[in-house]
Protein backbone atom coordinates (compact mmCIF):
# COMPACT_ATOMS: atom_id res chain seq x y z
CA UNK A 1 0.00 0.00 0.00
CA UNK A 2 1.14 3.79 -0.53
CA UNK A 3 1.43 6.43 1.27
CA UNK A 4 -0.29 9.30 0.90
CA UNK A 5 1.51 12.17 -0.95
CA UNK A 6 0.33 15.61 1.61
CA UNK A 7 -1.19 18.54 -0.84
CA UNK A 8 1.70 20.71 -0.13
CA UNK A 9 4.46 18.58 -1.41
CA UNK A 10 2.57 18.16 -5.11
CA UNK A 11 1.49 21.59 -5.25
CA UNK A 12 5.50 23.00 -4.63
CA UNK A 13 6.16 21.80 -8.13
CA UNK A 14 3.69 19.90 -10.36
CA UNK A 15 1.32 23.17 -9.80
CA UNK A 16 3.67 25.52 -9.63
CA UNK A 17 6.87 24.86 -11.96
CA UNK A 18 4.74 23.96 -15.17
CA UNK A 19 4.80 25.98 -18.76
CA UNK A 20 1.67 25.85 -20.10
CA UNK A 21 -0.93 23.80 -18.66
CA UNK A 22 -1.98 21.64 -15.54
CA UNK A 23 -3.43 19.11 -15.55
CA UNK A 24 -5.05 16.57 -12.80
CA UNK A 25 -6.90 13.28 -12.85
CA UNK A 26 -8.35 12.25 -9.93
CA UNK A 27 -9.77 8.95 -9.45
CA UNK A 28 -9.97 8.35 -5.86
CA UNK A 29 -13.47 7.33 -3.73
CA UNK A 30 -12.48 9.62 -0.96
CA UNK A 31 -10.11 11.91 -0.04
CA UNK A 32 -8.45 12.64 3.00
CA UNK A 33 -9.57 15.59 4.67
CA UNK A 34 -10.24 17.29 8.51
CA UNK A 35 -13.93 15.79 8.90
CA UNK A 36 -13.75 17.62 12.44
CA UNK A 37 -12.93 20.80 10.93
CA UNK A 38 -15.19 23.56 10.69
CA UNK A 39 -15.24 23.88 7.07
CA UNK A 40 -15.86 21.05 6.19
CA UNK A 41 -18.95 20.92 9.18
CA UNK A 42 -20.50 23.99 7.42
CA UNK A 43 -19.91 22.11 4.03
CA UNK A 44 -21.94 19.15 5.34
CA UNK A 45 -24.71 21.21 6.81
CA UNK A 46 -25.21 22.41 2.85
CA UNK A 47 -23.67 25.81 3.39
CA UNK A 48 -21.00 27.23 1.15
CA UNK A 49 -17.59 27.95 3.35
CA UNK A 50 -16.22 31.43 3.34
CA UNK A 51 -13.68 32.11 0.79
CA UNK A 52 -10.04 31.70 1.18
CA UNK A 53 -8.08 33.73 -1.04
CA UNK A 54 -5.27 33.58 1.00
CA UNK A 55 -5.13 30.27 0.77
CA UNK A 56 -1.82 28.95 -0.64
CA UNK A 57 -3.57 27.03 -3.54
CA UNK A 58 -5.63 29.68 -4.67
CA UNK A 59 -2.72 32.39 -4.10
CA UNK A 60 -0.95 29.99 -6.77
CA UNK A 61 -3.69 29.57 -9.66
CA UNK A 62 -3.84 33.57 -9.79
CA UNK A 63 -0.62 33.65 -10.02
CA UNK A 64 -0.16 30.96 -13.06
CA UNK A 65 -3.28 32.40 -14.48
CA UNK A 66 -2.17 35.77 -14.57
CA UNK A 67 1.63 34.23 -16.44
CA UNK A 68 -1.40 32.79 -18.91
CA UNK A 69 -1.13 29.01 -17.39
CA UNK A 70 -4.11 26.87 -17.32
CA UNK A 71 -5.56 24.49 -14.72
CA UNK A 72 -8.38 21.62 -15.37
CA UNK A 73 -8.84 18.30 -13.89
CA UNK A 74 -11.34 15.26 -14.31
CA UNK A 75 -12.77 13.67 -11.53
CA UNK A 76 -13.72 10.20 -11.72
CA UNK A 77 -16.44 9.76 -9.29
CA UNK A 78 -18.51 6.55 -7.76
CA UNK A 79 -21.91 5.86 -8.62
CA UNK A 80 -23.34 6.40 -6.72
CA UNK A 81 -21.24 8.76 -5.04
CA UNK A 82 -19.52 7.83 -1.45
CA UNK A 83 -20.88 10.06 1.55
CA UNK A 84 -19.14 12.05 3.30
CA UNK A 85 -15.90 11.27 1.51
CA UNK A 86 -16.21 8.11 0.83
CA UNK A 87 -13.26 4.81 1.58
Amino acid sequence: MSALVPFADITTHLFVEFQHTAFRLETRRGYATDRAGARFQTFMRDVDPAPEPDNTWHVNIRERTAQGGRFSRVRITDEPPTAAGGS
